[in-house]
Formats: structure tokens, sequence, C-alpha cells
């Protein structure tokens, strides 16, 4: 078993350094990779967007969001309303059509975090929303469709997500559970390919 082991190592450590394989970047992210936007910090939680993909005509935007956990305690996370948004520098808008990566309230309507907790089938109820530990992130996917198809130029995406603090939210009114709305005012759009 020994013999094996002591093979396996330095095969191990001669894949690990192959010029062909890229080491990851910083965070977990491949080299060479630049993610769209900065991080922006708000009410314990960091935020960006990772990149923006277009379908092949150009009227449905994927935007994939990275959400840390910036606290020394765990999250508990939901997108509320109202629905995330998208609007470009020609004015063409993007309404969202679905959404992976993270719970959200039933109803987009409901912009006020105690709405949204009320515990009935229309409603997020408290034990769905999902955990975020310390320091660590979750990526969400949005996919919009637009009312035009965008040029190469700018977006702006906005969206809101209740956060409770500490290991369970059990009470819309406690004040560690708050909205935090998050915008990013300019988003450069990548090239259709």
């Amino acid at each position: 078993m020994l013999l094996a082991l002591a093979l396996t190592v330095p095969a191990l450590a001669q894949m690990l350094q192959d010029p062909a394989r890229p080491a990851p970047g910083a965070k977990g992210m491949p080299a060479g990779f630049t993610p769209a936007t900065e991080m922006q910090q708000n009410g314990g939680i960091g935020v960006q967007v990772l990149f923006v993909g277009r379908n092949p005509d150009g009227k449905q935007l994927t935007v994939s969001v990275q959400i840390q956990n910036t606290t020394d305690q765990p999250l508990n996370l939901a997108m509320i309303g109202p629905a995330p948004a998208a609007i470009d520098n020609r004015g063409v808008t993007y309404t969202l059509k679905q959404y992976a990566g993270l719970a959200s309230c039933k109803s987009w309507q409901n912009q006020y975090v105690s709405a949204c907790m009320r515990n009935s089938s229309s409603y997020l109820p408290n034990e769905t929303f999902g955990r975020l530990d310390a320091g660590s992130s979750s990526i969400v996917a949005l996919t919009f469709e637009g009312s035009g198809v965008p040029d190469d130029g700018f977006l702006s995406i906005s969206l809101n997500l209740a956060v409770g603090t500490g290991d369970r939210v059990t009470d819309a009114n406690r004040e560690d559970v708050r909205n935090i709305p998050i915008t990013f005012p300019i988003v450069n759009l990548a090239p259709a390919s």
C-alpha cells in the first residue's frame, strides 16, 4: 500500500504542475478570468456579476452573480420582490424569466421581508431561506428576456435580498432580518458570439 502511494504522489505532483492545465485564479476562478464587476459590499454580503451571456438571437441574457458572506456568522438569504430586472443603455428592458441558486419569495409583489415571510402557500416560509456560512459564497443564475436586442453597450441590474443573521431566520420582525437592495449600475455587455 505504501509503495502504491509513493508512486502516485510524484504522478499527482507532475499533473498539478502541467503547464497545459491552467492554474486556478483568485477564489477558485480560472486563471485569466475577470469578473464583469467588482465585488460590492452591503449588509454583510459581497456581490458581483461574474459574466453576462447572450443566446444567439440576443434577446435573452443570462447573468451569473456571486454572493459571498463577508461576516463571521451564518447568513440566511432569499430573493424578494420586486423581481430582479435589467435595462441597457439604449432603454431595452429585461424581465426575469427564470433563476436558480437561491430561494425566493413566491410572489414578486412582496417587497417587504415581513410580507414575504408569511407562512402560507403563496409566500416564502422561513425554513426555506438559503444558508450561507461565514466566508462562503454561492452562485445565482438569472435569465432575462429583453424587449429588444441589446447592442454591445452597458446593462444595469437590480435585485433585492432578504438577509437574516444567525443559525435560522425565525421571525421577520427581528432587527437582524432586513431587505438589502443590490444594484449594478454599469455592467459591460460582452460582444455577441
